[in-house]
């Protein structure tokens, strides 16, 4: 049956959450998302709408213990953003001049808002997600029933091509894509000032998404292997494209895996 692999994967991980008892203090959670400028956009209606679905995955979930905090250049002209369970702030230093930049600006708005979260005294968990990535509409209240680890990062997890219409399970997700990884911070771990510094959370923030769990010992990091992120392709302005180190019709075969039709049943986890 067309589907019927990861539409199972999908339907096993929502029926489990109902049999699963919170924990009796769930620790909130920040997704922290860099939203790079619109002077190295090619399309910014594009650019704009990802980020309108990669917040509506998060507002729509059926869990609220969680904060969202945005950092960029230019605010965009969203309804989302106005949201009041998301924080905007404006990135004082220049955008990047090009592709080249991409990386530097990225991580900078990262320490950005690990500034802030400092102002406002945050403990609790930190994901660091893409614009244009999307997040399971039970993905707080899972994370809500797991025994307390410094660091979660999502070992296997679904890519789509819009493009193409395909989709695929990769079990190595946390290779291939920076919204792979949830870590705890205390307050005195974040960074006192935007600048980059030796606190725990800008030491992450400029460690490549393929080594975070190497910065754990075993003890304190958990692999997940559920279908609760999205990594999304095919709209043309990701950095990997313009970086021209991914192909916009990129599709499973590049991840050794076969892929399966996207249809519109996709949408009932993934909530836009």
């Amino acid at each position: 049956m067309v589907n019927d692999f990861i539409s199972k994967c999908l339907l096993d991980f929502k029926s489990t959450i109902g049999k699963t008892k919170p924990i009796d203090d769930p620790i909130p959670i920040c997704f922290g998302i860099s939203f790079k400028s619109k002077k190295v956009c090619r399309d910014w209606q594009v650019v704009q709408k990802n980020l309108a679905n990669t917040l509506r995955s998060i507002l729509n979930n059926s869990n609220s213990n969680y904060i969202i905090v945005v950092a960029g250049h230019e605010k965009p002209s969203l309804i989302e953003i106005e949201n009041k369970k998301i924080k905007w702030i404006t990135a004082s230093f220049p955008p990047p001049i090009g592709p080249r930049g991409f990386n530097l600006d990225k991580r900078k708005k990262r320490i950005l808002i690990g500034a802030y979260l400092k102002t406002i005294n945050f403990n609790g968990f930190y994901m660091h997600l893409d614009a244009d990535d999307l997040i399971h509409f039970k993905f707080v209240e899972y994370l809500n029933t797991l025994s307390f680890k410094k660091a979660f990062i999502i070992r296997e997890s679904l890519m789509v091509n819009t493009n193409k219409k395909e989709i695929w399970l990769t079990k190595k997700f946390y290779q291939h894509c920076g919204s792979s990884s949830v870590i705890y911070f205390s307050t005195n771990e974040l960074p006192r000032t935007s600048k980059k510094e030796k606190s725990e959370f800008s030491k992450l923030a400029f460690t490549s998404h393929k080594s975070v769990h190497l910065k754990f010992k075993k003890k304190d990091c958990l692999f997940i292997d559920k279908p609760i992120v999205l990594r999304v392709f095919g709209y043309g302005d990701n950095n990997m494209t313009i970086k021209k180190l991914l192909n916009v019709n990129v599709s499973s075969q590049k991840y050794s895996t076969k892929g399966e039709i996207l249809r519109d049943w996709i949408w009932e986890h993934f909530r836009i």
